[in-house]
């Protein structure tokens, strides 16, 4: 793994263990949301150089680099539609590939989980989860991270 890679990745590693609540369009360590983690863990492991915090949503994320599935590394993305897809690129979800057909990251949130203080989902959102978990897999992409 190039540096830039491996950092993201342990920054994503960290924030998964950690108990943090699940909040909807959160960004920040102690609320964050699934493309939060990813986007947050982007701008720690390049010092602050890369902020797509504001930018850069599930739907933002799916216009990245696509990636075979039988190319994937650790720290590519893994996108889903969701039930309130409205079209071929509104995906919903964005998990974090880690490996031997297993995903990590923030879920079992939604748009009600508005609030760090009230989630209740606080410390239950860390997921470890087969990449075909649901059934509504749209792809894979990559972060340009090399």
């Amino acid at each position: 793994m190039k540096a830039l890679r491996t950092a993201f990745w342990r920054r994503v590693l960290t924030h998964v263990l950690e108990p943090t609540p699940y909040v909807w369009g959160g960004k920040r360590p102690g609320a964050l949301d699934c493309s939060g983690l990813v986007t947050l863990s982007l701008w720690e492991a390049s010092d602050g150089r890369i902020d797509w915090r504001q930018t850069h949503n599930t739907d933002a994320l799916w216009k990245l680099e696509p990636v075979d599935v039988a190319q994937l590394e650790p720290g590519d993305l893994v996108l889903y539609w969701g039930e309130h897809s409205t079209g071929p690129e509104d995906v919903s979800h964005v998990m974090v590939y880690a490996g031997a057909g297993v995903c990590v990251g923030q879920a079992w949130g939604g748009p009600k989980d508005t609030d760090a203080t009230q989630s209740r989902l606080a410390g239950k959102v860390s997921s470890v989860k087969p990449v075909h978990y649901r059934s509504d897999l749209a792809g894979f992409r990559r972060l340009p991270l090399d």
